[in-house]
């Protein structure tokens, strides 16, 4: 199989959850990403994907979670109201600085380089260890990583 082929061959395994706050724009601006082990082995599965075929015109699309207190409770931004995307696109860019979200309805559509896949793998990596409370990117374009309470 080539890697399009590969890439084509991708299903989503387990949940990802994806939210911004639309209140208290001071703590936690831009989005916010967790998933349990499963679908953090998913997306890392996808984003060697998304690098191996260097292709810009690809990409592929992960059902997003919908969000529950249990994952609003680890970010502990009060009461700020969220809002989660029901989809969010994953599409690899040529320029390796590239890093933008744009909301088309009800998908984030989310561009990376070559750069932005390797911080992006990173921190689902660490999201799988447990670990979180971070953000790569700069605002708007920030995404804060947390880990799933009670997850193995």
């Amino acid at each position: 199989m080539s890697g399009k082929d590969d890439l084509a061959a991708w299903k989503q395994q387990g949940p990802v959850w994806l939210w911004r706050y639309v209140e208290n724009f001071r703590n936690f601006t831009g989005w916010h990403f967790t998933a349990d082990q499963e679908g953090s082995r998913s997306l890392l599965a996808l984003l060697d994907l998304l690098e191996a075929t260097g292709d810009a015109s690809l990409y592929r699309t992960v059902q997003v979670a919908q969000l529950t207190p249990e994952i609003l409770a680890v970010p502990n931004n009060r009461s700020a109201r969220a809002t989660s995307p029901a989809r969010w696109r994953l599409r690899y860019a040529q320029a390796p600085e590239e890093w933008t979200f744009v909301e088309e309805g009800d998908t984030l559509v989310f561009t990376v380089g070559t750069q932005g896949v390797r911080k992006l793998r990173e921190s689902v990596e660490a999201v799988l260890r447990r670990d979180g409370d971070f953000c790569i990117g700069s605002d708007p374009h920030q995404l804060w990583f947390w880990w799933r309470r009670g997850s193995p």
